[in-house]
């Protein structure tokens, strides 16, 4: 019925065209940037009704990851979408919009790029973005990465915890190229044709550093 009812009426500036009532498209960073408010705005005010508990930073450095299913924000300032000319219908568009943000795994992403090739053929670039963007956030959100930006010509990871004394371990395993801060990594695009690539092995890099951390923890206990 809701469904119907948007078809109808429109959405908005938000969502449509000049408050006409016809969406043309829906754009995956502004859904997902919506979702993400409204969820940390929940977090909060769970965390408010629960005297403010939560996790706490002791300069260890790198404690174990919390809340992995926090999904991390992504704005790689690239067109990311389904294009009208490539899925015409809006509720099947919405609903795959869904899933994207719904995936948490690589193997969900490959499912529905799968689907969509079988369903609507290949993917054009925009949508191929989209996918980019899906993986990226669920290898960072893996690697205790709160956010991934893309500004000018470098890349800002923002962390969930800082990483106190594995901050100089940490900047040795990634090398040059990564400027690790106590809350933030920042990696340089400038002059990288292969920028996506290097972006997600750095991701990867850094998970492989939590398990490292974690396993050395585990046997000294």
């Amino acid at each position: 019925i809701a469904m119907a009812d948007l078809e109808i009426r429109g959405a908005g500036n938000i969502l449509g065209a000049q408050q006409s009532g016809h969406i043309h498209a829906v754009g995956f960073d502004l859904y997902s940037r919506m979702l993400a408010d409204a969820t940390e705005q929940v977090r909060a005010q769970t965390a408010t009704a629960g005297g403010g508990a939560g996790a706490t930073d002791d300069g260890g450095g790198l404690p174990p990851l919390e809340n992995p299913a926090d999904a991390a924000a992504v704005d790689l300032g690239i067109p990311s979408s389904l294009p009208v000319s490539y899925v015409s219908d809006l509720p099947t568009r919405i609903d795959l919009y869904r899933r994207l943000v719904a995936a948490s795994t690589s193997e969900d992403v490959a499912t529905l790029e799968a689907e969509l090739k079988d369903r609507f053929g290949p993917a054009p670039w925009q949508t191929q973005n989209l996918l980019f963007t899906v993986r990226v956030r669920i290898s960072a959100t893996g690697a205790g990465i709160a956010s991934v930006t893309r500004e000018d010509q470098r890349v800002v990871l923002r962390l969930h915890a800082s990483t106190g004394g594995a901050k100089m371990a940490l900047q040795r395993h990634l090398g040059p190229g990564a400027e690790v801060g106590n809350t933030q990594i920042r990696l340089s695009t400038d002059g990288d044709e292969n920028w996506e690539r290097t972006l997600s092995e750095r991701i990867s890099n850094i998970a492989d550093f939590h398990n490292l951390v974690a396993e050395r923890a585990a046997a000294l206990c």
